[in-house]
Formats: structure tokens, sequence, C-alpha cells
């Protein structure tokens, strides 16, 4: 049987935000720059930077907040070697992660389910991209670290926050042109040797920022490419059965139920583009446009073989057990031989999913503050926010039934049969 799968989803969401708060206007992070005082003549002058600053303003905004949060900067997530937003996130206490292939995907809050928690960009709702589902799960793989000034874990709901994150809310705060007075460029290299795909894996990442009139107006742009080869090959075995006492001494002995061999092969393209303008015409007054965007594709080809051993019956002539017992005193069989008879047929199921799947989110926001007064704040914003995925995967099958003999070895000891 073969059969092709096609699947297309798209979803978009758009919203207008429009706020009236009393109080100061929050303050924008600096970097911590602290010189020493005016030298005479014949002193040196010793300037001192650091990423205090940073930590004491995360600290300062928990403290201060009457909801129940983490925060994470971007000095903290660069201590470690994550690669994209889901791995940083497991960092943050009371959080886990889902992995697929080794690379972290989906978040849960305090053990909810991931389709509960809402994860904004910069204000923006982030879209779903599992395939024929209908959660909210967002998938964190496309999503670079590089672009990422800090992240917020919100575990608590209080009346302003936007609806859909009764399991907690994952806040992404990109960083602004505004975010440091002097220009500045970065780029980032790195490389991973994959020994079972003999190939290099590269990532690329730029960032740039710089200010025009005066401080007025600040423009951000980044991008980020990354390629991944993720081989895996597997020895799987969905359970162990005791059907047979092969030496008699009354207890039942261990034999593989359905033993599967697994090849996957997965190769994955991922680009991103993040870009920020913010005009301050005066020290009240702040617009902004910003837009982001994340694909990733992937050509995927996976074989399995999957036989049904259970079914079959133990060839006690040929099958052999392990020297040592388990700790309930039952033997486990290190060389085993199946046969099928007129009532018991084992089956053997061939499968081969190959094709592409490609994942792409977008989203734009414009808007803008108004400090009417020393205790009148002004703040609107409209966000747009899209997702889609493309399944082209196709999957193939097919069986043989009534295997006559199978024979699964794991004398060599190698964790994996022949």
């Amino acid at each position: 049987m073969k059969f092709k799968r096609h699947i297309l989803m798209t979803s978009a969401v758009a919203s207008l935000g429009f706020a009236l708060s009393l109080g100061a206007a929050a303050t924008a992070a600096h970097a911590q720059t602290a010189a020493a005082a005016a030298p005479s003549d014949d002193s040196t002058t010793v300037v001192v930077t650091g990423i205090r600053k940073s930590l004491q303003d995360a600290l300062r905004q928990k403290r201060s907040s009457d909801r129940v949060e983490e925060v994470i900067t971007a000095e903290d997530i660069g201590k470690f070697p994550d690669k994209n937003l889901g791995e940083s996130l497991q960092r943050v206490t009371g959080v886990q992660i889902t992995r697929q292939d080794g690379e972290g995907r989906g978040v849960s809050i305090r053990g909810a389910d991931p389709s509960l928690v809402r994860t904004e960009i910069d204000g923006a709702m982030e879209l779903s991209l599992t395939v024929g589902g209908t959660d909210r799960a967002v998938d964190f793989r496309d999503l670079p670290v590089e672009f990422v000034s800090r992240l917020e874990v919100v575990k608590s709901v209080t009346p302003d926050m936007t609806e859909g994150g009764l399991g907690g809310t994952v806040r992404v705060v990109m960083r602004k042109p505004f975010d440091s007075k002097k220009p500045f460029f970065a780029a980032s290299a790195q490389g991973v040797y994959s020994s079972l795909a003999k190939t290099y894996d590269p990532k690329f990442s730029l960032i740039g920022s710089r200010q025009f009139f005066d401080g007025k107006l600040g423009v951000l742009a980044s991008v980020n490419y990354e390629d991944r080869h993720l081989y895996n090959n597997k020895s799987l075995t969905t359970g162990w059965v005791r059907k047979v006492d092969l030496n008699k001494d009354g207890v039942l002995d261990w034999t593989p139920d359905i033993p599967r061999p697994d090849i996957e092969r997965r190769e994955t393209t991922r680009l991103a583009y993040n870009t920020i303008v913010q005009w301050r015409p005066n020290e009240r007054m702040e617009f902004y446009v910003e837009g982001n965007y994340a694909q990733g594709h992937e050509v995927v080809d996976n074989m399995l073989l999957q036989l049904s051993a259970s079914s079959g019956v133990v060839d006690v002539s040929k099958t052999t057990l392990a020297a040592t017992p388990d700790a309930i005193g039952a033997y486990t069989v290190d060389h085993v031989e199946l046969v099928s008879d007129a009532t018991h047929a084992m089956q053997l199921q061939y499968r081969n999913i190959d094709g592409t799947l490609t994942r792409t989110q977008w989203d734009a926001a414009v808007g803008g503050k108004w400090n009417a007064t020393d205790r009148l704040e002004i703040d609107a914003r409209y966000a747009y926010s899209a997702g889609k995925v493309r399944n082209m995967e196709k999957d193939t099958q097919a069986s043989i039934l009534a295997v006559p003999r199978a024979i699964i070895d794991y004398a060599k000891r190698q964790l994996t049969p022949n």
C-alpha cells in the first residue's frame, strides 16, 4: 500500500492593543560602564566594563513585577551552547522542553501541556506549526537565540495579559536599535562535524545596528542561516515478553516483542530574518516598525523494519539464554530463533517515509508610545502573525505475512542485535 500526504496548513492572527497606564515609564536598559575618577597628569585612566547592569535589570524586573515570572538576558543565554530558543528556556526554573532528534522543540511550564502555553515575540503571538494538529504548541527549533535580548517566562495569569496563556506565557524580547547608542556589527560562525553523515553543519549569524539624526532614528537588522544533517541509526524494541521457560527452572524467560531496526535521515536548512526601525522625535514619544521571519526546510528519508516476534513460536533447540538472571531470577535470551506455523504467523513490515517538510512563520508589528505627562502613558500597537506548514512526505508501507524463520542475536553484547 502506498499513499501520499500533502498537507498545507496556514493560520494567521492580527491583534490591536491600546493601553493607558499611570506611572512612570520603564527605563531602557543600558550596558554598564564605570570609569575611575578624573586622573591627574601622572595617573592612568582605568575603565571597567562588565555585565552586572544586565543582571541587575533582570533581578529588578522580577522583584518589581506583580506576577510570578523568570527573566534571562542575552548574557545568560550566551553562556550556554543552546541552538534555539527552546533550549535556552530549559535553563529557567519550572520549564521543561520536548526534543526531536536531540533538538529542543516544545516548551511546557510547570508541567502544563505545551498547547496551553502562549508564546509572544515582542508582543506578537506565535502560532503552532504541528502537522495536522489543532493545538497551540509553538515549534522553537527555527527561532535563533542570536536575535534575543531577553526571555521572560510568566507563570501566573493577571487581568492585563492577553488570553491564551493558561499554562503560562513565554515572552521573547528582541534586540532593539536604541539598546546601544554606539553603532555595532557582530558576526558569528560555527561548524559541527557529524561522523555519521560525514559532513560539516555550518551556522552563520550577522547583526548590525546604527542610530541616525542625533539618535532620533535607529535601525537594526539581523540574519541567521543554519544547515544540519541529523542522522540516526537505531535498534528499537517495543518491549520484552515472557513466553517460554527454556532452562526448565519454573520461571518464564524474556524474549523480544517487536524488534525494529530504524534508519533516520533528516537534513534541515534554516533561515531567519529580523528587522526593527525605531523613531524617537523627542524624549516623550517613540514609534517603531518591526518584522520577524523564520523558515525550516527538512528533507526526510526514514526506513524502518518491524517484526511481530511475539506472534511467532520459539525454536527451543536453537535458542540460548544469557549467563546471568535478572533481579527476579528470570533469564533473557541472547540468541533467539522464531518460526511461523499454522496458528502462529509472524509478520514483517517495511516502512519508508521520504519527502520534504517546510515550516514558515512570520510576524510584523507597528506601534508607538507617548508619555503625555509624568503620570500618563499612551501605548498603541498593531501586530500580525502567520504560520504555514507544508508536508510533502510520502509514506510507503509493505508487509510480508507468515515469515518462515527469524533470527535475532544479542550474543555479541554490542547493545544492538544482529
